[in-house]
């Protein structure tokens, strides 16, 4: 059987670790390069990107029983308690509340919300548009203690602040509505 005149000897770890150091100085330039853009990007977005502030509000939501049945039960269960916090049950009523048309739109209106957002009201699409916007910077989500977080992300701290102060005040005003 002939032998094989291509073979090369067993690599040892520096001639490996040499091998390695001669690749990368021949592409030094190109590597360069690539470090060098990479920076520029990051300055430009750090520098382009507008800032967003994130303010939050935890809402524990009340037990949907009404008072009159509370107060008249004689037989008194967990759930009559009218100042007890709600189970899972409430708080996906409450979220349910917050994803409603009403309060966007009770906000939108409020905070000019177009303007912020730079929505052209007479766009074709504008309501489109200003809903996407909206889950984009407003979202609700249920928390592990069956509370509710409102999460607002705004470029102005006290908008912020303030637009989910509004959402946590908007919930009872409208809840209020819908009984009525």
């Amino acid at each position: 059987m002939p032998e094989n005149l291509y073979q090369h000897p067993p690599a040892t770890s520096v001639t490996a670790s040499f091998d390695l150091v001669l690749f990368l100085w021949a592409r030094r330039k190109l590597i360069i390069g690539i470090c060098l853009l990479g920076l520029v990007a990051g300055v430009a977005a750090a520098y382009l990107i507008t800032p967003l502030y994130r303010s939050e509000v935890i809402m524990f939501p009340a037990i949907t029983n009404s008072a009159s049945k509370a107060l008249l039960n004689e037989q008194s269960t967990g759930r009559d308690d009218i100042l007890a916090l709600g189970d899972e049950e409430d708080s996906e009523q409450l979220l349910q509340l917050l994803h409603s048309d009403r309060i966007r739109d009770r906000v939108a209106q409020k905070f000019d919300l177009m303007a912020v957002y730079g929505i052209d009201p007479s766009s074709k699409h504008r309501n489109s548009e200003l809903i996407e916007a909206y889950k984009d910077h407003i979202t609700f989500e249920h928390t592990r203690f069956s509370s509710v977080s409102v999460e607002v992300m705004d470029p102005e701290p006290q908008r912020a602040a303030d637009i989910a102060n509004f959402i946590a005040d908007q919930v009872d005003s409208v809840w209020k509505d819908m009984a009525n």
